[in-house]
């Protein structure tokens, strides 16, 4: 189907195809949300796009699909600004999924006094993880088979506040619910890195780092900035230790990176071979299941190889069967690469959890800031470079200093586990805070 050929061509990293693929698909099937949602998802990997441009076709999108017929009008909830607040989490992601690493540790330290959660789950096949976030939640609906109607009044019928939606435009998102607007405070964060478009949601949790001053032209809800960073971290807990530095026992530096495959464009390529080319004797290791296939291996060997780095330099690694087991390769890594335009949040927090500083290029939009707000949480500003040309420079200037690597090596993980991102009581009040501001507007407003 439409939706699976440009998914596909998207994680390929061929994005001007994914993209017409969809847009046909949108000329013949006009009214299909989905695949519309599936071109605003592929937008955010793509290099040089103006902001304004992809705004405007989130807008598109809203004024498309945002206005279904039953959308309420009126609610009943009791205008009482100081009580408990009943807070509901939609989300397809209550599973092993990124969302999980960021979600799970908020669930587990909302105050009950301030707020009652309800998570709703869009997952038919849960795992071990879905049973931690269900142990975590005050109240667990399954709406995995359920319509957007059916959803609609299991919400209403909850009475809740505010509803979160932890998907955005990703894939098996419930904006539909959304858009009828079942509770009188709504909210998008967390799971997408822009815009929903839609007119229903009233506001985006995130910080001043990931969306700076400015970047509200680009949103159609309210953006409501959390100090420090808009994440929280809950890294595995059985994870391997951190080993010693790579450098000390190979006499050359290994830059890598684990990133979605569809992250790593031909531009990545392209700078990426100019840190390894700078760097005397480094390597370059790269790791995700899709390099598997000899075919995408072969693919990105054909890339490295055109931007001038010889096979011997770059290290092309596939599926590991356990998590342990892939966290432990961070082991072989001294430095870490993130991805630009659109940079990597799970991957940047593992590699700092396993003691690998990771070098960012901060971008124009949040899909490119998301590594400047982690690592400036955790103390780590002269790690973002803001152009290509002190990304490269800041690669050359780190890979020099071996001593400094090593030591900051034995004390990233305890600088990550004292800071914000991973302070989850703080965290929760921060989150509570916004959600109480947002609600005495909605009580003081007499809107519906």
């Amino acid at each position: 189907c439409i939706r699976d050929r440009g998914s596909a061509l998207t994680g390929q990293g061929d994005f001007d195809e994914a993209i017409a693929v969809y847009r046909e698909g949108m000329r013949r099937q006009p009214g299909n949300a989905r695949v519309h949602s599936n071109l605003l998802l592929t937008l955010n990997y793509v290099p040089g796009l103006d902001p304004e441009a992809v705004y405007h076709e989130h807008c598109l999108w809203g004024e498309r699909h945002g206005n279904p017929s039953g959308q309420m009008k009126h609610h009943g909830n009791t205008r009482e600004p100081d009580r408990v607040l009943r807070v509901g989490y939609l989300s397809p992601d209550f599973r092993t999924h990124s969302v999980a690493y960021y979600i799970g540790p908020l669930l587990q330290a909302h105050h009950g006094g301030k707020v009652e959660t309800f998570c709703y789950s869009l997952v038919p096949r849960p795992d071990a993880t879905t049973g931690r976030l269900r142990s975590w939640s005050d109240h667990w609906r399954d709406i995995s088979q359920n319509g957007d109607q059916q959803i609609v009044e299991q919400v209403v019928n909850d009475r809740i506040d505010i509803l979160v939606d932890l998907a955005g435009h990703t894939a098996h998102n419930r904006l539909g619910v959304f858009a009828r607007k079942p509770a009188p405070v709504q909210v998008t964060y967390l799971g997408y890195p822009n815009t929903t478009g839609l007119g229903a949601i009233d506001y985006r949790l995130t910080d001043v780092v990931a969306d700076p001053a400015g970047a509200d032209d680009f949103y159609t809800e309210h953006l409501e900035r959390l100090p420090d960073c808009f994440l929280c971290y809950l890294p595995l807990p059985d994870s391997p230790p951190v080993g010693e530095s790579p450098a000390d026992a190979n006499s050359y530096i290994t830059i890598g990176s684990f990133n979605n495959l569809a992250k790593i464009t031909p531009a990545v390529v392209a700078l990426w071979s100019d840190v390894v080319k700078a760097v005397p004797a480094s390597r370059l290791l790269i790791k995700n299941p899709s390099l598997t296939d000899p075919g995408r291996r072969a693919q990105y060997r054909e890339l490295f190889r055109y931007c001038g780095l010889a096979d011997d330099r770059v290290e092309l690694l596939g599926h590991t069967p356990t998590r342990e087991e892939h966290l432990a390769l961070y082991a072989r890594v001294d430095i870490g690469l993130d991805t630009f335009p659109y940079n990597g949040t799970t991957t940047t927090c593992e590699a700092l959890w396993m003691g690998v500083p990771v070098l960012t290029l901060a971008g124009n939009r949040h899909a490119g800031r998301v590594g400047a707000s982690l690592l400036k949480c955790i103390g780590l500003d002269n790690w973002i470079a803001d152009s290509e040309s002190k990304f490269v420079d800041s690669a050359i200037a780190r890979s020099a200093d071996l001593a400094g690597l090593a030591d900051m090596r034995r004390g990233l993980r305890d600088r990550l586990a004292a800071s914000p991102l991973c302070d989850s009581d703080a965290f929760a009040g921060k989150v509570e805070a916004a959600y109480r501001s947002m609600w005495r507007r909605w009580c003081d407003s007499g809107d519906d």
